[in-house]
């Protein structure tokens, strides 16, 4: 997942969205695996593995959904305070010159 954020970066908000589909799939497939092998709840054989996730797929909707709202947020928060961080600081130098030049 680190991998995927790094892939990501200065790529836009269609990659960031990207990654995050990709890591709850990742995500998905190797905690469902992992139960579907390790625990006695599903047979360890490859119908078994199938199972586990299909039982999981309404679990994975909702990962699908959590994150995609939670980075639209935290991504655009983060661009909205960027770009009014910018402008903020060109609108102080404005007004620092202008005094400077005592206009």
């Amino acid at each position: 997942v680190a991998a995927l954020g790094r892939a990501c970066r200065g790529r836009g908000w269609l990659a960031v969205a990207g990654a995050a589909l990709l890591g709850s799939t990742v995500f998905f497939l190797v905690t469902n695996a992992a139960v579907a092998w390790f625990t006695p709840y599903y047979a360890h054989t490859f119908d078994g593995l199938l199972t586990s996730y299909a039982m999981a797929l309404p679990f994975w909707r909702n990962t699908l959904l959590g994150d995609v709202i939670y980075t639209g947020i935290l991504f655009g928060a983060y661009e909205a305070v960027r770009k009014f961080s910018i402008y903020n600081l060109q609108f102080s130098k404005l007004v620092a010159l202008r005094l400077r030049s005592g206009r």
